[in-house]
């Protein structure tokens, strides 16, 4: 009887959590869904124009975060946590932030999420303009998030995080997510990055 048990326990386990990472990608495309509604709800606010990504206070200056500063001090985001200033739950794919947390810690991918925004190469690589959507040709082929490794929040073919069985959930500016492998992420002046 042990010993079926153990047979038995051997097959399922492994399906079980193929299962689990299974429901997880799941949550993170709902996540990301999530994230690109917010996105919309801001532009609709703002004349059709996104948060812009960083903010430079002098010339010179290190350029800093921005475009979730504003959407938690706007209200279109909720900090998961006020007390620590946890991000809110949707700016993470649950399995890239258990391998953030591995890497890095725990602050960080509670604080910061996992997801990296496409504002630069689509905004003529300037990270302080706001995109006016009016303006980008094909928002179908163009990513507005993804996943992100440690320490980035700006997309590029280096700070993607392939976590979802060699997969990579993508959200596009039209607001459909879809999944890439690492060999189908073009470079960086493919409609894919710059929209055009």
């Amino acid at each position: 009887v042990i010993s079926i048990i153990m047979i038995l326990s051997s097959l399922l386990l492994p399906a079980l959590s193929r299962a689990r990472r299974k429901a997880r990608e799941i949550q993170c495309a709902s996540n990301l869904k999530q994230l690109g509604l917010v996105f919309k709800q801001y532009a609709a606010d703002f004349n059709g124009r996104m948060p812009i990504h960083k903010c430079v206070d002098a010339p010179g200056a290190t350029p800093w975060n921005y475009f979730t500063r504003e959407l938690y001090t706007e209200g279109y985001l909720k900090e998961s946590d006020t007390s620590m200033h946890y991000g809110a739950a949707i700016t993470s794919c649950p399995i890239n932030r258990l391998e953030i947390a591995k890497s890095s810690s725990q602050l960080v991918a509670d604080t910061y999420g996992s997801f990296v925004y496409n504002a630069y190469y689509v905004n003529g690589k300037d990270f302080t303009k706001s995109l006016a959507l009016r303006t980008l040709p094909y928002p179908s082929q163009c990513a507005l998030f993804c996943e992100g490794n440690v320490g980035s929040n700006f997309m590029m073919k280096g700070s993607m995080s392939f976590v979802h069985f060699g997969f990579i959930n993508v959200l596009f500016y039209d607001n459909h997510v879809g999944k890439k492998r690492k060999p189908e992420i073009p470079g960086s002046t493919d409609v894919f990055f710059d929209g055009d």
